[in-house]
């Protein structure tokens, strides 16, 4: 199987990823971005070298780790290149909450960088940060495509949810690296595949819940079943617990339903 040079980075990346035995994981993606991660956290977090300094996107390895990530990318930047700004893919604390940590260390924070473009959405939150690093044809585009859970397009609706996957799909070309807010990192034909399974999904939900079925009556549906499992790149044994799985049935729902109020 020929791979294109960015499945052979994402494959390279994400092979690195399953051998991880150190608190902080850190693996470049180009000269200019690395990709970070703690044990303690699953968010993908963004280093990247600007002319203006170091950017930190989403730098939450979790509350004990953070000193550790600070001293790693002290490491990486050979301490001669400041950490000067933060960036958040969007307000949930698993990506905001080690903010404060760096800018007592005078990072400044969610502050313009010539660099990075920015791009808004809105989707998973309100307010969806989308960062094209590019120089190195790198995003990083939050939890708006996760690859390591089934999607969460809860704020934004459907519309908000294709509105903000196409916008992604139009920034670079077919050979950028797209970075998830969590989970293995991806191109631009895993999301699309994403796109369509989403779909998919609430157009399964929809009929059925049309058709008066429980959400226990959703969830022993095959072709949901088969559809929640597009969403279980690694395979899992047990991806989703059901009582999750339940829950999400009736966010999407929920989604659904607000949806045709409008």
């Amino acid at each position: 199987m020929k791979l294109t040079l960015s499945a052979l980075i994402i494959f390279t990346i994400n092979a690195a990823y399953a051998n991880v035995q150190n608190a902080i994981f850190a693996q470049p993606i180009t000269e200019q971005v690395t990709l970070l991660r703690s044990i303690d956290s699953s968010t993908n977090i963004g280093l990247i070298k600007t002319s203006q300094g170091v950017v930190l996107i989403d730098p939450m390895p979790g509350d004990e780790q953070l000193s550790r990530l600070r001293d790693t990318i002290q490491s990486l930047t050979y301490q001669k290149i400041p950490i000067r700004y933060v960036l958040n893919t969007h307000a949930h604390s698993d990506h905001t909450g080690g903010n404060a940590f760096f800018v007592r260390h005078g990072a400044v924070v969610n502050k313009p960088n010539n660099d990075i473009v920015l791009y808004k959405v809105r989707s998973h939150s309100s307010d969806d940060f989308v960062y094209y690093v590019s120089q190195s044809n790198v995003l990083f585009v939050g939890d708006v495509f996760d690859t390591s859970w089934h999607p969460t397009f809860y704020v934004g609706g459907v519309k908000g949810f294709t509105k903000a996957i196409d916008t992604i799909l139009h920034i670079g070309n077919e050979q950028t690296i797209i970075v998830p807010g969590h989970g293995r990192i991806a191109d631009k034909a895993q999301l699309r595949e994403f796109q369509k399974n989403t779909l998919a999904w609430i157009g399964r939900v929809e009929a059925l819940h049309a058709a008066g079925a429980s959400t226990s009556k959703i969830a022993t549906d095959p072709q949901i079943l088969s559809l929640i499992e597009k969403f279980n790149n690694d395979k899992q044994k047990h991806f989703l617990p059901e009582k999750a799985f339940h829950r999400f049935i009736k966010r999407t729902v929920s989604v659904i339903n607000n949806d045709k109020k409008y």
